[in-house]
């Protein structure tokens, strides 16, 4: 061999050994800026702890920006001008998971030419799409890091944690109550019900840590899921309740089946376990002086097994929601095929009547039906429904396949602990809304992901050939995450500016109110969470200035939007009532009433409306509708009531036909 073919040889084994520690060090996590799984670990770390006051909801619309800002850089860094590349054999139940997601996506935009408000559609497509994205990106991370898996259970681990932390102080009230959100303990999620959901689907990783972790990673894992329980059992949810237990009975069943070398640690460490869980509980219970809390608790429980409690609210609370599925229900029956249209469910729910429900008075606005299935199936249609759950079917039967058949050890314990966390989303979804929370959505996709991504490593066993991923595809993925920016952005201006004018007008700014809601119009989003729309406020500042006709003008463009709001059926009420256009101003409170008929303010008007025009009997008749008589607090109404009543004493009796 010559002298130019050994120099040759000796620079080729020179750069196969470069190769093969690059290799190396992306495989054990050693990587930097380079490894995929870091940039992960960086999404998760920061996003469950961006808050925002200036929003409405405190915990969403920052998160989204966050999460498509992260995805748009990893696809261009990695994707776009990455080498990164996939086996040719991509196999045929991967593509039917991506294809179905993106039907879904398609089939809601058909959904929204069914809609009252196409344009509330925008947010849920945007977020569907950039879901999809992430669950690519983490698949595509976890084909070739896989073992890097375990630090992002690592941060979610850490993140367990601090948020039980900031949880548990909150219910003690010993700090992080200026933190919004309505009842304590609500965390960072700015609702309790979203803090316990959140808190339970941390779990998963926890156990991967506790499972695959070092001796020190142990400990930190083990201090996270019991501060993780006490957060949770703190939280009085009991779709996180029910959540928790499936992961855990599930990791269970499925390491004492197909993990027989991990049989007896997981015999003890379960029994042990459950002895603590107990025993906590027990203690936290005994040393409560908070018997409220303690009647929450035993009322919860007890919805579990039927049993009758001294609970008046929550046997409330159980039968008002059922009876929201049921109107759900109707709206499926009505629309089977489109649906009402994305996030038109809140449009739609009024017209299947208000008996049975706290919004029959106004007391709050229905904005959930505390139940995904029903409410993806209500705004989409049945097929829309089916190409939802398609995907996370097929994921669920793959993690099977790679639970019973690898070789790996390690590739099986992550896979069981993901599909453990699957199930424990899937029943918090049945009575909760975690499908539209930005951090329920992002851990459930961690857990997919990393289910595909084992079972593709398991399935592909030949990589010879390797294909860079299509342009279009990369393209289609950047499009999804600049997308899910602009409209993120459009709303993080909308929610700002109306809670903004929300303020002003409670304190009676009304020139800075309508400042505001100028500035927070915008075509792509209309209606705030619980459905009012700027235009409402808009409306009551130029009536508080007497300028009824732009009041007018403002207050039927809220109408478009949301055409079943019992509130602006009545601000349109009170508008004519001070043009003293009384009978215009009757007809526009009675069809609010259609949609609260129960409402004491509404009926107030009513009556004060028909007085105004000697509707004597009408006046009557609609303060007997006030529950338990409340106008007779109101000296005026009495007096109305009294001179109506007299009135129709004085008139002639019709003689009997």
């Amino acid at each position: 061999m010559g002298k130019k073919n050994k120099a040759a040889q000796k620079k080729a084994e020179i750069t196969a050994d470069k190769n093969a520690v690059k290799n190396k060090k992306a495989a054990t996590g050693n990587a930097g800026s380079s490894s995929m799984t870091n940039w992960l670990v960086v999404l998760v770390a920061i996003l469950p702890f961006l808050i925002s006051a200036k929003q409405i909801d405190p915990a969403v619309v920052n998160r989204f920006m966050w999460l498509a800002a992260v995805i748009l850089i990893f696809t261009i860094v990695f994707l776009l001008r990455g080498k990164k590349t996939l086996p040719d054999n991509f196999p045929l139940p991967v593509k039917i998971v991506f294809i179905s997601g993106a039907a879904f996506a398609l089939w809601s935009i058909i959904s929204s030419t069914n809609a009252v408000n196409p344009a509330e559609g925008f947010y849920v497509v945007s977020r569907q799409l950039l879901n999809l994205t992430v669950l690519f990106v983490i698949v595509f991370a976890v084909i070739h890091e896989e073992k890097q898996f375990l630090k992002i259970a690592k941060t979610l681990a850490i993140a367990g944690i601090l948020h039980s932390f900031i949880g548990i102080f909150q219910f003690y009230e010993a700090g992080f109550t200026n933190i919004p959100g309505n009842y304590i303990p609500y965390g960072l999620m700015a609702n309790r019900n979203l803090y316990g959901s959140a808190q339970a689907l941390l779990i998963p990783f926890c156990l991967m840590v506790m499972q695959q972790g070092s001796r020190t990673w142990k400990y930190i894992s083990g201090a996270s899921l019991f501060l993780l329980v006490i957060s949770i059992f703190f939280s009085q949810t009991r779709s996180a309740w029910l959540a928790s237990a499936l992961i855990f009975a599930i990791t269970f069943i499925l390491i004492y089946i197909f993990s027989p070398g991990n049989r007896k640690k997981w015999l003890v460490g379960s029994a042990v376990a459950l002895f603590i869980i107990i025993l906590t509980i027990g203690f936290l219970m005994v040393t409560n002086d908070n018997e409220n809390f303690k009647k929450s608790i035993a009322g919860r429980a007890a919805s579990f097994t039927g049993t009758s409690v001294d609970s008046s609210s929550e046997q409330k609370n159980v039968s008002e929601r059922i009876t929201i599925w049921k109107k759900t229900i109707e709206l499926i029956k009505k629309q089977p095929v489109l649906g009402v249209g994305p996030g038109n469910w809140r449009i739609a729910i009024p017209t299947t009547g208000t008996e049975g429900t706290a919004w029959e008075a106004a007391k709050y606005v229905p904005d959930q039906p505390h139940n995904d299935y029903l409410h993806i199936a209500s705004e989409t249609g049945i097929p829309g429904a089916l190409l939802y759950f398609i995907p996370w079917i097929i994921i669920g039967l793959l993690g099977l396949q790679v639970i019973i058949k690898t070789t790996s050890e390690e590739s099986r314990l992550l896979t069981i602990f993901m599909i453990a966390g699957m199930t424990g989303f899937a029943a918090d979804s049945m009575f909760s809304f975690p499908e539209e929370r930005i951090e329920h959505s992002l851990y459930f996709t961690l857990m997919c992901g990393a289910v595909l991504g084992a079972w593709f490593n398991f399935h592909t066993t030949e990589r010879n050939k390797n294909i860079s991923i299509p342009k279009w595809a990369t393209y289609s993925m950047v499009f999804a995450a600049v997308f899910a920016i602009f409209i993120g952005i459009k709303r993080y201006s909308f929610e700002v500016h109306l809670n903004r004018a929300r303020g002003y007008e409670n304190v009676g700014q009304h020139a800075t109110v309508l400042e505001e809601a100028e500035a927070a119009k915008n075509s792509f989003n209309t209606l705030d969470p619980i459905g009012n729309s700027v235009e409402i406020y808009s409306g009551i500042a130029y009536k508080a200035t007497k300028n009824y006709d732009k009041a007018l003008k403002e207050l039927k463009v809220a109408l478009k939007y949301h055409p079943n709001s019992y509130k602006v059926y009545n601000t349109i009420g009170t508008v004519y009532t001070e043009m003293e256009q009384f009978e215009e101003a009757i007809k526009y409170y009675n069809l609010g009433l259609k949609f609260a008929p129960k409402a004491k303010e509404g009926l107030f008007n009513l009556a004060l409306n028909y007085y105004n025009v000697k509707n004597y009997k009408g006046c009557i008749d609609a303060l007997n509708r006030v529950e338990n008589e409340e106008w007779k607090k109101d000296q005026f109404l009495v007096s109305i009531y009294n001179e109506s009543s007299r009135q129709l004493s004085l008139q002639p009796q019709q003689p009997p036909k």
